[in-house]
């Protein structure tokens, strides 16, 4: 067993993943800050708040893996590829000119929720 399964087992799945939400927001809140520091032209700490928070996230995610079922995380793995694909075509296309977020986006959920159903061999 992980340091990962430890906690979990310790103090909970559902404690576990209300932790991961406070952890995120504490990241969302330091990179909000950090970037407004820097657009007003102040020393934002050289990020050493967001390298904190960020350290908290990844810990906290490495946890959700354990807490979460199954199918979640062959859903979010299925999500991360399609996101990912999203990623390099806007990349491509912006950089051509042709880039269309909407679409791009329909067609990436659409083709993630068939994935996620054939996997779990549920009709649409």
């Amino acid at each position: 067993m992980s340091i990962y399964d430890d906690a979990v087992t310790h103090f909970g799945a559902t404690h576990q993943k209300l932790k991961a939400a406070e952890e995120l927001s504490e990241l969302s809140a330091s990179l909000i800050k950090y970037a407004l520091a820097k657009m007003e032209g102040l020393d934002p700490n050289n990020g050493a708040n967001v390298a904190e928070e960020l350290a908290d996230v990844e810990i906290m995610l490495e946890q959700l893996r354990v807490a979460l079922p199954p199918k979640i995380l062959c859903m979010s793995e299925i999500f991360k590829k399609a996101k990912l694909t999203k990623l390099k075509r806007a990349i491509q296309d912006q950089a051509s000119g042709q880039y269309n977020q909407c679409a791009v986006r329909a067609n990436i959920n659409d083709r993630g929720l068939r994935n996620y159903q054939k996997m779990i061999n549920v009709s649409p």
